[in-house]
């Protein structure tokens, strides 16, 4: 996986799960030249209903279900007569979620290389933990947030001995925010 800042103009996907979609009803369109702006969205149960924008806004081609045999037969049916792709790959560690890795080596087999992570804390860190990310960026905005904040990278954290090593690989400004891009060490 590869993060990258101002991915809209070099990505080839924006990745998301289910979760997000269902809390934001985002588009998760490009806005920027350039890359495929495909939409990855990670549904193990097919929760997504088919009335959500990435279904509805005519884009629904760009639109890929990355779910697994858990996700009814009819609703993939009905994700795919909506114009989605539908990518039923094996579940993960212990049955649960999809397989990241299975679907990082999908979206390479498919040309898609330069994926941006979208997505809520669970799937940051299953991403993190499954040492799937090359790339990181960090925005850090001149705001506090209260204790009902949801976390960055979710999940339940790492320990000091076995947490992932990053290494900075350049800090800067970007309007009123500071980017902070590091990769694994």
């Amino acid at each position: 996986l590869m993060l990258r800042p101002h991915a809209e103009a070099l990505g080839d996907a924006v990745l998301v799960g289910a979760r997000t979609v269902l809390a934001d009803d985002p588009s998760l369109l490009w806005r920027g030249r350039g890359g495929r702006g495909l939409r990855i969205v990670v549904d193990t149960r097919g929760v997504v209903p088919v009335d959500r924008r990435i279904f509805t806004d005519g884009q629904a081609g760009r639109t890929i279900v990355a779910t697994t045999a858990r996700c009814a037969a009819a609703r993939r049916r009905a994700y795919e007569a909506a114009g989605a792709q539908v990518w039923v790959l094996p579940a993960g560690r212990g049955g649960r979620g999809v397989s990241l890795p299975r679907l990082m080596a999908r979206a390479g087999e498919e040309g898609l290389l330069h994926i941006l992570c979208e997505g809520g804390g669970e799937l940051a860190a299953s991403l993190a933990r499954g040492g799937l990310v090359d790339d990181y960026v960090f925005f850090v905005a001149p705001s506090l947030l209260g204790g009902g904040a949801l976390p960055v990278i979710g999940g339940e954290g790492w320990t000091m001995d076995d947490k992932p090593a990053l290494c900075f690989t350049a800090v800067e400004r970007v309007g009123r925010d500071v980017m902070i891009r590091a990769e694994p060490a």
